[in-house]
């Protein structure tokens, strides 16, 4: 029925690459498996990152512009706490996110 611990052998390398490689089940009936060409939502997740990102640094923009131009009194304070973290935070998700897909493509 179920061989103890202690009988089973560990399969080697070949064995396990060749496990791996293979498909975890198969698909049920009717279903065709598209691995090259599957649906993904790539898209939606770029649209909603990049409406998700611009909201705040348009919010920081205007905050600069009625201090800058309205107020017309800038500190150092000012650019510190809004302008680096506020870019850095909108340019690396961006940068990452442009990476990825140009691994992906390139692959």
């Amino acid at each position: 029925m179920f061989a103890m611990a202690s009988q089973m052998t560990p399969p080697n390398s070949y064995q396990l690459q060749a496990l791996l490689d293979g498909p975890a089940g198969k698909p049920p009936a009717g279903v065709v498996t598209d691995f090259q060409h599957s649906a993904n939502l790539n898209t939606a997740v770029i649209l909603s990152a990049t409406f998700c990102i611009m909201i705040p640094a348009l919010a920081v923009l205007m905050r600069m512009y009625t201090k800058v131009y309205l107020f017309k009194s800038t500190t150092y304070e000012d650019c510190k706490r809004n302008c680096y973290p506020s870019f850095c935070n909108v340019l690396t998700p961006i940068r990452r996110t442009f990476d990825r897909m140009g691994n992906v493509a390139s692959s």
